[in-house]
């Protein structure tokens, strides 16, 4: 995971802070722009995007089942959203039940 800038702090809500935004030229032949924001949850309520209780409960789920849940708004409405995860390693197993010996439980 990557440090959010000036920060020393590698914890998912300082990624989240400074994950991507911007604005890009729109595809119309206007010439206004789009605000872009592209991040989790903690990054769309700082930017002011409303999720509907639909988009909510969907995130609720994936995020539920260990996975990441990583939006796209454009001027601060939600039009996309996708979810990732890594698959579990086959040493992971091992390597927590060590742990678990190491401190006990």
């Amino acid at each position: 995971m990557r440090k959010a800038a000036g920060s020393g702090n590698s914890s998912p809500s300082a990624a989240a802070r400074s994950s991507p935004k911007g604005s890009s030229s729109s595809s119309s032949s206007s010439s206004s722009s789009l605000a872009v924001a592209i991040g989790n949850r903690l990054l769309m309520k700082e930017q002011g995007v409303k999720l509907t209780d639909d988009m909510d409960g969907w995130m609720r789920g994936r995020e539920e089942a260990g996975q990441t849940c990583i939006l796209v708004a454009l001027d601060r409405r939600p039009v996309a959203a996708m979810a990732v995860a890594d698959p579990l390693k086959p040493e992971a197993r091992g390597v927590i039940a060590a742990l678990r010996q190491q401190v006990g439980t």
